[in-house]
């Protein structure tokens, strides 16, 4: 591999180290109250800063330098349910098990028992349990997976895993 001639090196752009002051400058404030990250996002929404050679979640390093260290086995959470705001007064610490309450109160998820919730029940669930006999009946007739995702609108590999009974174990 051969390196670039000085100049070039010298062209890139180079960024000071974040501080504290410079996060919070890389916030915008919207009319709901949320202050929102308007750096890096990761594709679940939630903002992402280096900050003293370190990787964090956007709302993670906002309680922390509004607040203080996070308590082991805590998270932060959102009472405005917007991942990329880093509002110090819209965060609060919680354990996983609060996330799902959470969650499940504010209609994000089925409600939360403690236990799995599995089948149609399950907030991201597609298919009922009356689908999964079809499908299961169609591939024994000799339907592929491929167009049996097709007719329900799900990946090839779902199908193959309730064929498989990989999911959808306690369908019958």
């Amino acid at each position: 591999m051969t390196t670039p001639p000085p100049e070039v090196l010298s062209e890139k752009k180079r960024r000071s180290p974040m501080t504290a002051a410079t996060f919070w400058e890389r916030t915008a404030r919207m009319s709901s109250g949320c202050l929102v990250w308007m750096g890096t996002r990761h594709p679940s929404g939630y903002g992402m800063a280096r900050f003293q050679k370190k990787n964090w979640k956007a709302h993670r390093l906002a309680w922390t330098l509004a607040n203080g260290p996070i308590p082991n086995g805590l998270w932060v959470l959102h009472h405005c349910d917007n991942p990329p705001c880093v509002n110090p007064e819209h965060l609060f610490l919680g354990t996983h098990t609060d996330n799902m309450r959470d969650a499940a109160k504010k209609k994000r998820l089925p409600q939360f028992t403690g236990k799995c919730v599995r089948g149609a029940r399950h907030g991201r669930a597609k298919l009922g349990e009356n689908d999964v006999r079809r499908i299961r009946d169609a591939f024994a007739s000799g339907k592929t997976l491929v167009e049996l995702g097709e007719v329900y609108g799900v990946d090839r590999r779902a199908i193959d895993f309730i064929v498989k009974r990989i999911t959808w174990r306690h369908v019958q």
